[in-house]
């Protein structure tokens, strides 16, 4: 305690004349400035930040914005006297919030938050002041949950939250057992916290392990340390993308024992994301001062339950052991503290599992509470709890203890690494899956695998089993190539930190990654990337269709993204009220002559159930017709009816050919949102025939698969009788049953996803042919597609309306020089914005134009 007052005196320029030290001679700075060494600290923390940008690190976050408050205020931080750091780190705290919140409500977060603060510090007793904090928190649970709204809740609660609703807890219960009176500016830097502005999911930082490791050992060391593991955290983030894109299946599609083993690893692998999240943050601490314990050490490979459990978050397991976890144990310790430690830790993992739906409703405005966290909590819990019995019980000295070499005591320990990694990683694709069926019905798939891949898996099993006591050999003999950073003299720390992130920014430049082939460079870019994968992307737009999205999961990804905050009102076509059950393939339809508003925007439907303007069904003389056929970007639900793409094409035809070849022209949508390849063709046949039309277009996307899964999984679990023979031998097929899960459906109509596809393809060919109308077959890009076409789809799709005679025409390069987000509908819906479509529209129509003589729509006559 003496050593611990003395450093912290020092640190706060405690005895010093004037309270204040002089760095050569100069007042307000430090007089232990070693310059060598902060340059080299500042060269370094210029490279990491520039491998951050490089690589577009969380440049969905704040991030960005701070990164220069945190580069030029760590200079001035490092060489200013110490009684000026901790006042400086507040301002350069609250400079933050202004810089990303503006000053309106960056002043109300930090009103907010000193109005907090100073509730707990009234000269009132105690538990009256306990209850004002509950009652301003309850205020604000009002306006987080949406029931009173301002404009500036909204958008500063999630951080407020982050800042004050745990670190209050702990605060409360510090200020209670205060020995020596912290200043003001030590409690307001534990609440203001920097890098807490740009992370709404932030460590829960202990007040007293706050104060007691600020400055507790070498400035330069600790700065050292704050580098070296923010690129720690880069390095996980970049990490989690190579996971989060090219490892995780979607379940839907998985076939076979690989995919299902690939499932459950990644599940636990995209952990990575909060673990370089936490490296960054307190590595940015470091920078100032602050030397808190390094989180999520080495989390891979603990070995016990409650190894897991302390490594996956310290923070939060220290949180419950002060507040909940001790004091209950004291209290019931009269029981015998066997029993007392089992029911604490019980307790534990219940109050964890509520408490992450209290943090969930300060990020996200809602308290989920569902079997699967509950069934995920309790299964950890219990097994910490058989953990604790075991070492309560056992006091021999353990394997990893002893500092002896034996090969039985390293297979043992690399057995219990592997055997945790495995079970924890499936305990993990178990909380990751939306229903208990789901999870089971993608287990089962690896119960189809045969004798000769279950026996590669244990061969693969064995070699990293081989890799691991491997691992503990070379450690035993100090060859590993792990190494601890305290155990290291400042500048080999700083040597291998810059060795490091100058690799990471060699790898990340396209001059050097070129060279290492288009599919290596390509793959790097992709890592700059900050997208859905191909799982949430489906996950959304399944959402999208039926509603069903599951923003509000722990696990998912989507809520990372502004994708997930999609209003309650905000509704597909097939959810609105503008549909009704459609006959045969045609799980549903537009109402005859509806009339509303569909995401904010007018919804009209003609008395032909199109969304389109009135016409005659008669075809009048010297009228070219064109049937428009798509789904939803073409049906185009939030633009108002004149501003979508196929009546933007009508007028744009009419105002310069009209009068020349033909008369006028009609451009008639048949468009629907969700209609995949299947109910196309329906009403190609059975609605558009009866219209006489001159032409067809028919837009293809590259997620017609998606949404012909979709379609098709409600045929067969609805039973329903389909006019064309192909659909019901597929269904009978692929055994799909109305009792099945839609995730079971949509896996076994996964394989047959392309022949449906092809053969209504073909359909659609016979039938122009038929009734000598050409149809052009038009592929829209998406907006997901800005810069090309969907590799894996578009060659296929266009190969098979190719073969079925369609006249194929593509607008690569529509949105040319466009930010894809400034067509996004919204920010959760990616469909087209008024100005998506007239782009489309004006790409449409200059195509036509030039390809006239191919696609013979009797343009022919002058044009602007």
């Amino acid at each position: 305690m003496l050593k611990y007052t003395k450093v912290v005196s020092e640190q706060l320029g405690e005895g010093s004349a004037g309270g204040m030290t002089k760095g050569m001679g100069i007042p307000f700075l430090a007089s232990n400035i070693q310059f060598p060494k902060l340059l080299v600290l500042v060269l370094q923390l210029a490279v990491v930040i520039f491998s951050i940008r490089l690589f577009n690190v969380e440049d969905a976050s704040a991030l960005h914005i701070i990164l220069p408050i945190i580069f030029g205020g760590f200079i001035i931080h490092a060489v200013l006297a110490p009684s000026l750091r901790l006042p400086f780190f507040v301002f350069l705290s609250l400079a933050a919030i202004i810089a990303v919140f503006s000053w309106v409500n960056g002043l109300w977060l930090i009103g907010i938050g000193l109005g907090l603060i100073g509730l707990c510090h009234l000269p009132i007793p105690f538990r009256a002041r306990v209850a004002l904090v509950l009652l301003a928190v309850a205020g604000l649970v009002v306006l987080r949950g949406g029931w009173v709204t301002t404009s500036w809740s909204e958008l500063i609660l999630p951080i407020l939250g982050a800042m004050f609703m745990f670190r209050l807890v702990i605060y409360m219960h510090d200020l209670r057992h205060e020995r020596k009176p912290a200043t003001i500016w030590e409690r307001l830097a534990y609440f203001f916290l920097l890098p807490n502005v740009a992370f709404p999911l932030f460590p829960v930082i202990d007040y007293q392990l706050f104060r007691k490791t600020y400055y507790n050992d070498d400035d330069y060391k600790i700065y050292q340390k704050g580098v070296l593991w923010i690129f720690r955290g880069v390095t996980h983030l970049i990490l989690y993308r190579a996971v989060y894109y090219y490892l995780v299946p979607t379940p839907e599609e998985i076939q076979g024992l690989w995919q299902v083993v690939l499932f459950i690893i990644s599940s636990y692998l995209i952990y990575l994301r909060v673990s370089g999240l936490f490296h960054v943050i307190i590595g940015i601490l470091c920078l100032f001062g602050m030397n808190l314990p390094e989180t999520h050490h080495h989390y891979f490979l603990a070995g016990e339950f409650n190894e897991v459990w302390r490594k996956l978050n310290i923070y939060w397991k220290d949180f419950m052991a002060k507040v909940l976890y001790y004091p209950l144990v004291m209290k019931i310790r009269k029981m015998g503290m066997m029993r007392a430690r089992v029911l604490g830790t019980m307790l534990v993992f219940v109050a964890t599992w509520l408490l992450h739906s209290y943090q969930w409703f300060w990020l996200r405005g809602a308290f989920p509470l569902n079997a699967i966290d509950g069934l995920y909590w309790g299964i950890l819990g219990m097994f910490v709890v058989i953990n604790t019995i075991k070492t309560t019980k056992d006091l021999t000295p353990k394997d990893d203890e002893d500092t002896g070499w034996s090969w039985g005591l390293a297979s043992r320990q690399s057995m219990r690494i592997l055997g945790m990694f495995i079970f924890m990683s499936v305990l993990w694709s178990f909380w990751s899956s939306h229903s208990i069926a789901d999870w089971w019905s993608v287990m089962m798939v690896g119960g189809t695998a045969s004798l000769q891949e279950y026996g590669l898996l244990m061969l693969g099993i064995f070699g990293i089993f081989a890799m691991l006591v491997t691992h503990l050999f070379m450690d035993f003999k100090g060859w590993s190539l792990l190494w601890d950073e305290n155990e290291l003299p400042f500048y080999s720390v700083a040597l291998r930190t810059s060795i490091g992130v100058l690799a990471l920014v060699a790898v990340g430049m396209p001059r050097v990654n070129n060279n290492f082939g288009e599919k290596s460079a390509s793959f790097i870019a992709s890592l700059k990337e900050s997208r859905l994968n191909d799982r949430d992307q489906g996950v959304l737009e399944r959402g999208y269709y039926e509603g069903l999205i599951d923003g509000n999961s722990y696990t998912s990804q989507i809520w990372w993204t502004d994708k997930g905050e999609k209003p309650d009102n905000w509704k597909a076509t097939m959810n609105s009220d503008a549909v009704q059950p459609g006959e045969d393939v045609l799980v549903y339809e537009l109402i005859p002559s509806y009339s509303g508003i569909i995401k904010d925007a007018p919804f009209n439907v003609n008395e032909w159930g199109m969304r389109d303007k009135s016409y005659a069904k008669e075809k009048e003389p010297g009228t070219f017709r064109i049937a428009f056929m798509g789904a939803s970007f073409e049906q185009g639900a939030g633009v108002d009816d004149e501003e979508i793409f196929p009546a933007l094409i009508e007028q744009m035809l009419n105002a310069q050919h009209a009068g020349q070849t033909y008369d006028k022209y009609e451009v008639l949508s048949f468009a629907v949102g969700g209609y995949s390849p299947v109910q196309t063709l329906y009403l190609m046949e059975n609605r558009a025939a009866e219209f006489a039309p001159d032409a067809i277009i028919y837009a293809i996307h590259s997620t017609e698969k998606r949404r012909l899964l979709m379609q098709l999984q409600k045929l067969a679990q609805d039973k329903r009788d389909v006019s064309y023979v192909f659909l019901n031998d597929i269904f009978a097929e692929a055994g799909v049953t109305k009792d099945i899960t839609h995730q079971e459906a949509r896996r076994r109509l996964d394989p047959f996803g392309d022949k449906i596809i092809r053969t209504s393809f073909e359909k659609m060919g016979e039938f122009s042919e038929a009734n000598q109308i050409p149809i052009i077959g038009l592929f829209v890009p998406s907006t997901e597609e800005v810069d090309g076409y969907n590799e894996e789809w578009h060659p296929i799709l266009k190969g098979y309306a190719e073969e079925s005679g369609f006249n194929v025409v593509t607008l690569e390069g529509a949105y040319q020089g466009v930010d894809a987000e400034s067509v996004y509908l919204a920010p959760w819906d990616t469909h087209l914005n008024k100005r998506g479509h007239k782009l489309i529209a004006d790409a449409l129509y200059k195509t036509l134009v030039e390809e006239d003589a191919r696609l013979q729509l009797g343009l022919t006559a002058t044009t602007d």
